[in-house]
This record gives structure tokens, sequence and C-alpha cells, in this order.
């Protein structure tokens, strides 16, 4: 006995059966109805009052290559977009960060909602360094993750050096740190002399071109953590999170035996909303101090577009 498919019921003999010619027919005709309605179904939009149909999609044009299809049926382009430029995302701070060098780079502009940091920790290489020294004072990166200052004893005390490659601080809240003290200067005393000799880190705009004798309250600190205890292991930290851009990275250790270990640089704590755009960042700066270097005209259009800012 004949039996039907199960969507359309065309005829299916049964094996002891001989096909009928009308039927084949039949069901071709089916087929081909169905066929052309596929084609010729278009897609509508849902409106206030009523749900959509599926069918064909209206076909974009030229002008419509960077829209998206609205639920209603009609082509849009993304908010901030700029109509034909950067695509646009929003994300965390933290999914930010998981992205490679070459995603941050892919013309994307990337939304960061003001929030709270869920706590990443990158560590800080510290095997390249430049160092000024006097001499009595040693300084010798031991590994990528430890330096090791030394004092030998004489008068010759003075020592500063930086990490030589510079530090974007702008989604960082902390820079932490342990710092292993041994004893100080002349050999007796429990705690450095004076201020000028405290154990300093701290973020410098400019890399330091010879020995610093100051005081945390020097202007050429833009945030500093400075230590006067011998013989004590401290687990610090440099509040970075007010600021944003470039900085080096500078220790101040006259007269130490002490071994840094360990800087990392941490996501914390409360950071603004900004936005993400080739690498760079863009929160809480006045139009004129943007930084569009590097970029292409229309890359700088976009930007300024989702700024909300007149070219």
């Amino acid at each position: 006995m004949a039996t039907g498919t199960a969507y359309y019921n065309l005829t299916k003999p049964a094996s002891t059966e001989n096909y009928n010619v009308g039927v084949w027919n039949t069901n071709l005709d089916m087929i081909d109805a169905q066929m052309h309605q596929n084609e010729t179904e278009t897609f509508t939009g849902a409106t206030s009052l009523a749900n959509g149909t599926v069918g064909n999609v209206p076909a974009p044009t030229i002008a419509d290559k960077d829209k998206y299809l609205k639920g209603d049926g009609t082509w849009d382009t993304p908010s901030g977009g700029g109509g034909g430029g950067a695509g646009t995302d929003e994300m965390t701070l933290a999914e930010y960060n998981e992205l490679t060098e070459q995603q941050k780079n892919d013309g994307t502009i990337r939304f960061i909602p003001a929030g709270s940091g869920g706590g990443t920790s990158t560590p800080l290489d510290m095997s390249n360094l430049t160092a000024f020294r006097e001499g009595a004072m040693g300084v010798v990166a031991t590994s990528s993750t430890e330096t090791n200052v030394s004092w030998s004893g004489g008068s010759s005390i003075g020592c500063t050096f930086y990490y030589t490659t510079p530090i974007d601080v702008t989604d960082y809240s902390t820079i932490k740190f342990t710092a292993t003290n041994g004893q100080c200067y002349d050999g007796t005393v429990s705690q450095a002399m004076s201020a000028n000799w405290n154990l300093q880190i701290g973020l410098q705009i400019a890399a330091p071109t010879a020995v610093q004798v100051i005081t945390k309250t020097d202007s050429r600190w833009a945030a500093v953590e400075d230590m006067n205890l011998a013989n004590h292991t401290y687990e610090g930290s440099v509040d970075v999170s007010n600021l944003t851009g470039t900085y080096y990275l500078v220790i101040n250790a006259h007269g130490w035996n002490t071994v840094i270990e360990d800087i990392t640089l941490d996501t914390g704590g409360v950071y603004p909303s900004q936005i993400k755009y080739m690498s760079k960042t863009y929160a809480e700066v006045s139009v004129d101090k943007l930084d569009f270097t590097q970029l292409s005209a229309q890359q700088i259009t976009d930007l300024q577009t989702a700024l909300g800012i007149n070219s």
C-alpha cells in the first residue's frame, strides 16, 4: 500500500507496487510549487501591532554594505559606526584585555562601560633595566621577575634605575611588588636616616638620566611608594588609578640591600567609561588632547563620530 511523506504527503508506492506516472507528476508539481513559493516569499518586518513573516530578506545596496538588518525589515547603521567606517562593539575591560594585539587593531571601536575590574594581573618583564649607580652599589636583573640591589659597604651609595620599556598604565589601577630589604647604609640603623634615602618605587613620565636623590614629594613622581625599614619584607603597591598614558617604572635604592620581585600590573578598583580604538584609549580627556596620530582620515572620522565631536 502506498504511503505519504512526512511534510508534504507526497505519494510513495510500496515496494510491491508499480509506480504510477500520474502520481509522479503530481509529486513533481507539488515540489515545483513549493520551491517557487520559497523563492518569491518575502520577509516582512515586525510592527508595533503585528509579528513579521518568514521569507527572503531585502537585498542590500552598495550603500548598505556596513549596515545591519533590523527586525522591522529595514537596513540601518550601527550606533556610533560612522555610517560606513569602523564597526562598534561593547565589552568589559576584562574582555578587552583578553584580545590579541591584532584584534585590538582591527578597526573596531570598542565601548568599555564604567565598572570595577574583576582582577587581571599582568607580570612586568623585569629583565631589561637601565641603571645609574655609584661605586658601592650593584644592580642586577637576575630574572624576568627579580632584581637584586646590593650595597658593598662603601659610602658611594647613589643608585637609580628604571625598567627600560615604558608602561601604559591607562587600564590598570595598581602596580604591585614585593621588596625584601636587608641592611641599609652604614649597616647599623634599622631604617633609612632621612627621606632622601628611602627605598622608592614609582612612576615618572621621563626616563631618569642620572642618580636621583629626592623625596616622594618631588614633582618627577607621578605616583610613588617609599619604604624605610631595613630587614623587612614589603608587599607593596603603587596606586595608578588616576593616571593614563605611558610612564617609566623608576626605583631609587641608595645604600640598600634589597630584592625586588614579582612586579605586576593589576586591574582592580573602579575605572571610567572609555573608548578603545586601534590599541589606544580615549577617556576623560579634552578634545584637543585626543591622540589621532597614525590614524587614517577615515579612522579619525569614525572615532570623532563615536565620541560625538566635530572634526
